[in-house]
């Protein structure tokens, strides 16, 4: 949840030009910025995020807005979260998607392809393991181009793995937990202090095919896949883990309890079902990006992802 204005934020960067209302509908691709330390991460949101949403994070919108005077002048006057209907006539929609390199993609293989195609092209591709690791380097210091694969039975199935992969990422949420996820144990209690894995009998290794949820609730059949979905250094299961703990701050004495917020917006099982969903969710979408078509990085020249548009 975020109250998002000058007088409260220090930084509100270009997020007035993505989202200038409150019920204004965008997508942002984010990826892990430069200098990143950790793996080429990329996540799409639908809300604003901040610069730690991914490490040093990068966002590439579908739109970007701008404020418009009488005389059609862009203006740098458009507050977010202004009153919706006070700038009906005013706000001026833009692609995030160049005019050229949709061009480039029509011309490639068929006019018929929408920049909504483009849009979810590109992230199907910048999930694809080869891309990441042909550009490692790259990544660091340059932000993301966009390669054509050869043919278009190759781009249809990327734009349809880039829907895929949105939809799970957006609505994750809602995703039903694999059949095969058991929960075991008593579930009148689901308070956290600190989730963690068993160790396996005489050894010291972690057996991630279970996760101790408290001492009461314990979460088994977890497929050893769901840990190769990584964001920003770790599994997504790692992070989930980490954030929803009870933690103190050493220099404040401020207590963070994830418990207060099940309690808060009434859902005792909030945190449970969230760490169902994203295992099932990282088994998904590793699944979708073991699926992607070769990528021949030799024969494909690399584009620009950011309309000058949404670049000011």
């Amino acid at each position: 949840m975020l109250y998002f204005s000058q007088a409260f934020n220090h930084r509100t960067t270009m997020f007035k030009s993505l989202f200038p209302t409150s019920d204004t509908k965008n997508l942002i691709i984010s990826v892990s910025g430069l200098a990143s330390k950790n793996n080429f991460t990329v996540l799409i949101s639908n809300q604003i995020t901040d610069f730690n949403f991914l490490e040093l994070t990068r966002c590439f919108p579908r739109y970007c807005y701008t404020n418009v005077d009488k005389l059609g002048l862009k203006s740098q006057q458009l507050n977010t979260f202004s009153d919706t209907h006070a700038y009906e006539n005013e706000v001026k929609r833009h692609d995030g998607i160049s005019d050229y390199f949709a061009h480039l993609v029509k011309s490639k293989y068929n006019e018929n392809i929408s920049k909504d195609d483009i849009f979810y092209y590109v992230y199907g591709i910048l999930h694809n393991r080869e891309y990441a690791t042909a550009f490692k380097d790259d990544l660091q210091i340059y932000l993301p181009r966009i390669p054509l694969v050869d043919s278009l039975v190759d781009f249809t199935t990327y734009v349809k793995a880039g829907r895929e992969l949105a939809e799970l990422h957006l609505n994750y949420e809602n995703i039903q937990p694999l059949e095969a996820l058991k929960v075991e144990g008593i579930l009148s209690d689901l308070k956290v202090t600190k989730m963690k894995f068993p160790i396996k009998p005489g050894t010291n290794i972690r057996d991630t095919s279970r996760i101790i949820f408290n001492e009461f609730v314990n979460i088994a059949n977890i497929p050893d896949k769901a840990y190769n979905y990584l964001l920003s250094g770790g599994s997504a299961i790692d992070h989930i883990m980490n954030h929803y703990q009870i933690k103190t701050d050493k220099k404040s004495g401020i207590c963070q309890d994830p418990n207060e917020w099940c309690d808060e917006i009434n859902n005792p099982r909030y945190i449970l079902d969230l760490l169902l969903s994203i295992i099932t969710l990282s088994v998904k979408t590793i699944e979708i990006v073991d699926r992607l078509p070769h990528l021949d990085l030799s024969k494909a020249d690399a584009f620009p992802l950011m309309n000058a548009n949404c670049d000011d």
